[in-house]
């Protein structure tokens, strides 16, 4: 496959599995990507028809709405009959390599400028965005270098727990305004009128 490779156009087709679309890509190859069977994890709301017939591109990328998305190259190799993810886990990488791109771009930093931010050569943070099997440290160095902060929350059981600062997180803002209010109201006295 070759570098920089993108999406630049994308149409749902009809029929078949209901899972098809016909893809242009920036080499100027197209083919048919057949996602029937590869709706899992987090492709998983996908199985709607409607919500995968919602199909467009961004960044060079499928995307659903929701956020859903997969790399250029995951939909290449599947639009040409190349080799295929191998699992979820590979989906998923996939489309952490297209986010980790996505912010890099937002940022508006090139890859020179990011490498040099952290210290290390432009083919390393191309690789880093290829396939980000990485670790917390190197994603925190990624993230700092474009100026952000990383913080990693974990929902279970309703609650939220933030990774990096070991709290917990109120499921909203507008929740944690209600719940400040109702304990304002509850400490403040209460004011009888002067007789």
């Amino acid at each position: 496959m070759k570098a920089n490779l993108k999406v630049v156009e994308a149409a749902y087709m009809r029929g078949g599995s209901g899972y098809r679309v016909r893809v242009t890509f920036s080499d100027g190859s197209s083919g048919i990507a057949d996602y029937d069977g590869k709706l899992k994890g987090l492709l998983a709301p996908l199985v709607d028809k409607k919500q995968f017939a919602k199909v467009y591109v961004d960044f060079g990328a499928l995307t659903w709405p929701g956020n859903i998305d997969t790399a250029a190259e995951a939909t290449y190799a599947l639009a040409h009959g190349l080799e295929r993810p191998k699992s979820v886990e590979d989906v998923e990488r996939n489309m952490l390599a297209v986010r980790v791109r996505e912010l890099r771009k937002r940022a508006g930093k090139s890859q020179v400028e990011l490498a040099e931010a952290m210290g290390v050569s432009q083919p390393t943070i191309a690789s880093f965005e290829r396939a980000p099997d990485f670790r917390w440290s190197t994603m925190r160095r990624y993230v700092k270098a474009l100026g952000g902060e990383v913080d990693v929350v974990f929902t279970l059981k309703g609650e939220r727990m933030s990774l990096e600062k070991g709290t917990r997180v109120p499921a909203s803002s507008q929740r944690t305004r209600r719940v400040a209010a109702k304990a304002k109201v509850a400490k403040s006295p209460s004011k009888a009128p002067a007789a």
